[in-house]
């Protein structure tokens, strides 16, 4: 009986250690990070409110609310904010300095400049991305944030500018130390992460677009997920820098392989689409292709696992070349067997032969660009090419003079009323409004902020006057801090609570943050919070009144800027065309998935980016070709002719998606079908040289090409021109009834 027992009881504290084990285990690869950022966060704002106070600074709050908006997960986040944290500080003071000396008596003038600089500062917010950006908005509300608190003592400008540097300095610094030096959390590890997830998908998104197994739905949901990727990749890569030496040393091999990979799955999108084509012809071409096909798959799962690191890749890179070296004489081949076989057959094997090469060709080159990821150097970390964002002007100038006129309207009234926090309103607001015209859903964000100002007010006001006058003493001062330093990181470190956490870490620092000399002044406390709800509700309105950013209007126009993307592949000039078409329509998409309403808006955006993928980069392809017979050793007036022919054809495609329309779709199919017979025509001219012929067999796959996609039932192309021959039938039948 006892040793029944003692097992029992032994067998309980077993079960209770793996349990343990188990538990800790479980919560550190799920909430563990969150906890230490919270963590990391409150320690880091008391420890730059102890320093600040030290240094006998006089408002120790710029200190807590720098580190409230450098604190990040990963160490690499906080140092690059706190770079343009700095940076943007910097202009905004010296910007406030020399408005000072030049408007200090004039209110009016004074606070006119500083509007002006809010629009240009938050138009730049706008048109840049990731830190960048953040700068543009340090820039634009310091100057807000210390000139208007100076404007009515222009005698203590320099001072308060430099005071800024200092407290803004402490908060940079501790910032960067605590997240450095305590659990730090690089993220070059993600990079890693995301750059093997994205090769594995990759994969299996090829062998099921080659094998014909996947949907048009499972199509658009791979490459929203390609596009998450890309968008997500090349913002931890300009991150990364700031980390350690190890990732400065692959910047650039990374932004390579982020653009190579773009080049990859656009060209699998217009192979898929093409040989999807085929198969609905059901040809003798298809089981050729087939094998073909399946070999490359092979290639990519050696020994039946995919590849995951980079040092896998470098193992796949010799037989991925061997093929490549080996595909024209495979293809070669399989056309000899078509012989004798219907012109319309050997068109679509040429077609998609001359679609896969390609595919080939740019696959091998991302393979060895993320292989060389395995070694510290590489000849390719010479590459100088990068992600290259499309912003549209008129969303930005919006924003801009959005805050513009915020800033106007809430100075006049701070002018006719007299109201001493009147200037606290004017801050506030101008803050908040370029902090959120930054964000993907601004009248989300600035509605959170509001909730977050809301809670910071009444929280403040219980910690300034229920029991700051009942403790003495630092440590006393940091224990009553922390819960509310806690709850503020813990709203932020969610995202789907980031404005609540945001508006209250920072207003709950600047109503309750300790001065160095405390006053008590609960008239003062209470218009400053009147000031604040007052800002938080105006800016509110002013994102759900003045041009609201989830309207139509900016679907709208970020569609059209996406269809005009053809329109620049089409005329642009530049060698780095390619990586700018995309790299824009990738970036534009984001946009309009950012401010989409639902999945059916991301639906739209997804098929939309696949029939301009498609349409754009055949049409650079075909201004390539066109390059290469400019310098052929002879041009006779045929090809000059069909250059002329083929710029109509281009024309005629900017067009098409500059307005869409039935009229101009069928004018493009017919041009097609006319430069077509005429391609095919000519490269039987036995006066051509053979890389001419080479050219304008490429040239003429690229046509065919073309017409399919154009004439695809399952692109949103064929959806706007039903749509609009649907119009014009219910008006013909309306005038009918009517006569």
């Amino acid at each position: 009986m006892n040793s029944s027992a003692a097992f029992k009881a032994e067998d309980s504290r077993f079960f209770s250690f793996q349990s343990l084990v188990a538990g800790f285990a479980n919560w550190w690869g799920t909430s563990g990070p969150v906890w230490i950022y919270v963590s990391k966060t409150a320690l880091a704002v008391i420890l730059a409110l102890l320093i600040a106070m030290r240094l006998n600074l006089p408002q120790p709050r710029t200190a807590m609310i720098t580190v409230f908006i450098l604190m990040q997960p990963q160490s690499g986040l906080v140092l690059a904010k706190s770079v343009f944290r700095f940076l943007g500080t910097a202009v905004g003071l010296s910007v406030m300095l020399f408005f000072v000396s030049l408007f200090a008596q004039q209110p009016v003038l004074y606070l006119t400049a500083v509007a002006t600089w809010v629009c240009v500062c938050t138009t730049g917010a706008a048109r840049n991305r990731n830190f960048r950006s953040y700068g543009f908005v340090l820039a634009g509300y310091t100057a807000a944030l210390i000139g208007v608190p100076v404007g009515q003592q222009p005698d203590g400008a320099f001072i308060s500018a430099m005071t800024r540097v200092a407290e803004t300095s402490v908060g940079i610094v501790c910032a960067g130390a605590v997240s450095a030096l305590i659990f730090p959390s690089y993220i070059g590890e993600q990079i890693k992460t995301v750059m093997r997830k994205r090769f594995r998908t990759l994969s299996e998104h090829l062998s099921s677009a080659l094998s014909g197994t996947v949907e048009q739905s499972e199509i658009e949901l791979a490459h929203t997920y390609f596009l998450e990727q890309v968008i997500g990749l090349e913002a931890a890569r300009s991150v990364g820098v700031f980390e350690l030496p190890d990732m400065r040393m692959r910047g650039r091999r990374l932004a390579r392989a982020n653009l190579e990979f773009m080049n990859v799955a656009t060209r699998l999108r217009t192979l898929h689409e093409q040989w999807e084509f085929a198969r609905n012809q059901d040809g003798p071409e298809v089981a050729i292709m087939d094998v073909i096909f399946g070999e490359i798959s092979l290639l990519l799962n050696p020994e039946g696992s995919p590849i995951k690191t980079a040092a896998d890749a470098a193992h796949a890179t010799g037989p991925l070349s061997a093929f490549r070296d080996d595909l024209t004489k495979r293809l070669s081949r399989g056309r000899r067997e078509l012989a004798g076989r219907d012109q319309a057959v050997l068109r679509r094997f040429d077609t998609c032969a001359d679609l896969f090469r390609r595919f080939v060709d740019d696959l091998v080159a991302y393979v060895e660009t993320y292989a060389s990821l395995a070694t510290h150097s590489h000849r390719r970390e010479t590459w100088s090419g990068s992600f290259i964002p499309k912003t549209n002007m008129i969303a930005a100038v919006i924003a801009g003079s959005r805050a513009a006129l915020l800033t106007g309207v809430l100075s006049a009234f701070w002018i006719e009323t007299a109201w001493p926090s009147g200037g606290t309103m004017v801050l506030a607001a101008t803050a908040v409004c370029a902090l959120a015209a930054t964000s993907p859903q601004p009248g989300r964000f600035s509605r959170q902020m509001c909730i977050g100002t809301t809670l910071a007010v009444f929280l403040g006001g219980f910690l300034q006057f229920g029991v700051y006058p009942r403790i003495d003493g630092f440590p006393l001062l940091a224990f009553c801090l922390t819960p509310f330093l806690l709850f503020g990181a813990v709203m932020m470190a969610r995202p789907k609570t980031l404005g609540i956490g945001i508006g209250f870490c920072i207003f709950f620092s600047f109503m309750a943050g300790p001065d160095l000399v405390m006053q008590y002044e609960p008239h003062s406390f209470i218009n400053d919070s009147v000031a604040l709800m007052i800002a938080m509700l105006v800016v509110w309105l002013s994102f759900a009144v003045v041009f609201p950013t989830d309207g139509n209007w900016l679907r709208w126009i970020l569609l059209r800027d996406l269809r005009r993307q053809v329109v620049h592949a089409c005329v642009g000039r530049g060698g780095d065309l390619a990586a700018r078409f995309e790299s824009g329509s990738r970036d534009i998409v984001s946009q309009m998935n950012a401010v989409a309403a639902g999945g059916t808006g991301r639906n739209e955006s997804a098929r939309w980016l696949l029939l301009v993928l498609s349409v754009g980069r055949t049409v650079i392809d075909l201004r390539d070709e066109l390059a290469e017979l400019h310098v052929c050793r002879t041009s006779p007036e045929e090809i000059k002719a069909w250059s002329s022919n083929l710029g109509g054809v281009l024309g005629a495609i900017a067009a098409l998606f500059k307005r869409v329309n039935s009229k101009r779709l069928t004018h493009v199919l017919r041009l097609l079908d006319t430069l077509t017979e005429t391609t095919l025509a000519l490269t039987n001219r036995p006066t051509l040289y053979q890389e001419e012929r080479e050219s304008l067999l490429r040239s003429l796959s690229l046509l065919e090409y073309l017409k399919v996609t154009l004439q695809n039932e399952k692109s949103p192309l064929s959806d706007c021109v039903d749509s609009q021959i649907r119009r014009f039938n219910s008006k013909l039948r309306n005038s009918d009834h009517a006569s």
